[in-house]
């Protein structure tokens, strides 16, 4: 399970693209969003499908689709911290073994500690940074940090973290796009 987010200026674009998509079954609208291809999209899930894996890419802080997803499941949230209360609820229904946190702001180092609590099931925190971070703490508790960058692999060593280099890539059927 990678918990991502994405840009709300984004979000806002898609849902004003589609109007009536807000009323829609979180299915429908999650599809919606990935179909659209931008940034990372759903990228991963499927790529680890074609190799066997199960794997689920739910956006964070996509309002409207996650307070979606939560009445479906019949999940009470606050208004205050519904973001966090819906990954809780999304990570303990997944049961993922690995978890992918390339979100610093929501995924802190105690977050993704109350998660691996809340869900046992949780093996591996994969992290991932390709930009400069001049707090490495947000990467503490990860069993893994990937990046594209050679001398943030060499850096992050140095660190004590467990880093490893993954190369750029993109998903092949938005050629086709």
């Amino acid at each position: 399970m990678r918990i991502a987010s994405s840009y709300p200026n984004y979000l806002r674009t898609v849902y004003d693209a589609n109007p009536n998509l807000e009323k829609q079954p979180f299915e429908k609208q999650y599809r919606r969003v990935m179909d659209d291809a931008f940034g990372w999209a759903d990228f991963f899930s499927q790529a680890l499908a074609g190799l066997g894996y199960e794997a689920w890419e739910p956006i964070s802080n996509a309002e409207v689709m996650q307070k979606a997803w939560a009445k479906e499941h019949s999940i009470n949230i606050s208004d205050k911290d519904w973001v966090r209360e819906v990954v809780i609820a999304q990570t303990r229904h997944f049961r993922p073994d690995v978890l992918f946190v390339p979100d610093y702001v929501l995924c802190t180092p105690a977050f993704c500690r109350h998660l691996r609590q809340v869900c046992g099931s949780i093996k591996l925190v994969v992290g991932w940074c390709s930009a400069p971070y001049h707090d490495h703490r947000v990467f503490e508790g990860q069993d893994i940090l990937l990046t594209s960058m050679p001398r943030f692999v060499t850096k992050f060593r140095s660190l004590g973290f467990n880093a490893h280099q993954m190369y750029p890539a993109f998903h092949p059927p938005i050629l086709r796009m």
